[in-house]
């Protein structure tokens, strides 16, 4: 026995403490008080190095335990500290050992006061022992759809996909996954007040009458309207329901696969199938969406996303393609909007270093390798490429927004003028200034703004405009330095302005971020229109 092992040992015995036989490592049992009460524990360590965190557990319940509390696992393991959020004193060995059941005495008697209670839903998981199912549908009122039973063949976890459109999420998926058997579902969508927690006793539930048990504990509104809806769905005769619950903090359920020979016979028992139902097994569920909805939702929180929109973006260079792959994650081309990638060019050698695409894409179209890249990182999406000049695009007015991330002076005032002379569409432009000084955007969102043109007559008359800066060697590899920080940094810019277009806060209208240096004019402000400006005015 190592001397730490010694020391704690000592200490421990100081406490009341006895040393047990366990496989597990060196254990000790002993009474602590909890909530007024001596509770017995036991402490085990897996080694005698004292780098890991101890195990507690509880060896009888506490005065006044509820039946579910946080941080307590059914056999009685408390989780008192994940794994480095302390700092472990290895040449204290007794002090680390005696403040780690200080610390997990004082997260249960929090729990038994229900100080705990919004960490139920954060460690939930970790005690479902269920499948993980992909939901690629609206999970916001009961559906019918498909589910696969499927099996991955490298690494040969069980998946549960769950789908009210097959085509579309094979495209999310390798259609290698769908080799497996599918069946029609009946899938039922409910709503919890209660996030979950682990009940103390009788856990995992197995069966439909447990499960249901469970849930009532938490909600027994829910628990009802859920037997209510397995009740219709075996007396129909459908094989397999899929219960999905959207709690406070996350989302879970069960697929149960009822039993056949207990529902044959005749309608009499058939009708009275209430006995067979809670005794149909069940398979837990943890609920993983990837419907278009709730992923661009994620990436734009609580805002609009960019789902159902036409939108044009012209330029696919450094600033362009990431700003694309901005754009696609934030919903772009979902749900019947659509995304058209504009730019004529070829992606070249010069071009490597900073920007979306990469090596595999050299003297290829810049608009359609990077619509390619963008079905690859969210295949739902409906993705164009144009590859003709914009000055030859006749469309551009049936847009419900055009980006112009060209940085290129003449053309975003073509694309400026042009605009005034069809339907008026809201216009974002998005530049680098000089060799990546600075970064800008402008919002153009009604015809009585600013535009493009205004911007740069402010600018210089403000001495605001910074030349480039050119590198290399002959025409053909001349380029302005800046680091690719500088492209994203655009883009995200861009990005930004849309999103607060779209959600009706497109103020200021013109945007910058300084990269480096001190410049004037790069504050965010309004910019007043130009009379008279050959671009926008009537």
């Amino acid at each position: 026995m190592s001397s730490g092992i010694q020391l704690a040992t000592q200490a421990l015995h100081q406490r009341g403490f006895q040393f047990v036989y366990s496989t597990a490592g060196y254990a000790f049992e002993g009474a602590v008080p909890i909530c007024g009460n001596l509770v017995r524990i036991r402490v085990t360590f897996e080694d005698d190095s004292f780098v890991d965190l101890p195990e507690i557990q509880l060896l009888e319940r506490p005065v006044g335990m509820p039946a579910i509390v946080p941080h307590v696992s059914p056999d009685g393991f408390i989780c008192y500290a994940a794994r480095g959020t302390l700092a472990l004193n290895i040449f204290d060995p007794a002090g680390q050992t005696l403040a780690c059941i200080e610390r997990a005495v004082q997260v249960v008697e929090s729990a038994v006061r229900g100080d705990l209670a919004a960490d139920l839903a954060e460690e939930f998981f970790a005690y479902w022992p269920g499948e993980v199912v992909f939901a690629d549908m609206p999970l916001t009122k009961a559906s019918s759809g498909k589910a696969f039973f499927c099996k991955h063949s490298s690494s040969g976890y069980q998946f549960v996909f769950l789908t009210d459109d097959v085509e579309r999420t094979k495209k999310k998926l390798s259609d290698s996954i769908f080799s497996a058997q599918h069946h029609a579902v009946d899938v039922q969508v409910f709503k919890s007040k209660t996030s979950p927690g682990v009940r103390q006793t009788s856990w995992p539930p197995t069966t439909v009458g447990e499960f249901l048990s469970w849930q009532g504990e938490l909600d027994s509104d829910c628990s009802r309207r859920i037997v209510r809806s397995l009740d219709r769905g075996m007396k129909s005769g459908c094989r397999y329901a899929a219960i999905l619950i959207q709690s406070p903090t996350s989302w879970y359920g069960i697929l149960t696969d009822f039993d056949q020979s207990e529902r044959s016979g005749s309608l009499i028992h058939r009708l009275n199938a209430r006995p067979a139902l809670l005794k149909s097994r069940i398979f837990p569920l943890s609920v993983i969406r990837i419907d278009d909805d709730y992923l661009a939702s994620r990436n734009v929180p609580e805002r609009k996303t960019l789902v159902g929109l036409r939108i044009a973006l012209v330029g696919c260079g450094t600033i362009g393609g990431y700003l694309a792959d901005l754009l696609i994650r934030a919903g772009a081309g979902l749900k019947g909007g659509l995304l058209t990638l504009i730019d004529s060019e070829s992606f070249m050698p010069g071009n490597m270093g900073r920007h979306r695409l990469g090596l595999p894409s050299i003297f290829k179209s810049k608009a359609s390798e990077l619509a390619d890249e963008l079905k690859r990182v969210v295949p739902s999406a409906c993705v164009e490429a144009c590859v003709e000049d914009v000055r030859k695009v006749a469309n551009l007015a049936e847009f419900d927004l055009v980006i112009d991330a060209t940085g290129e002076e003449a053309l975003s005032n073509f694309l400026n003028k042009t605009m005034r002379q069809e339907r008026f569409v809201p216009m974002v432009f998005s530049w680098v200034a000089g060799a990546g000084e600075s970064v800008h955007a402008l919002i153009r969102d009604t015809p009585d703004v600013a535009c493009y043109h205004c911007m740069t007559t402010h600018q210089a008359a403000t001495g605001a405009v910074v030349p480039p800066t050119y590198a290399g060697f002959g025409c053909e590899s001349l380029y302005v330095p800046f680091p690719v920080s500088v492209s994203v940094s655009a883009a995200a810019l861009a990005l930004d302005a849309v999103l607060d277009w779209v959600n009706g806060q497109s103020t200021p209208k013109f945007r910058s971020r300084v990269m480096k240096g001190a410049l004037q004019g790069t504050q965010d402000q309004e910019l007043e229109k130009i009379e008279g400006c050959p671009a926008c005015a009537s």
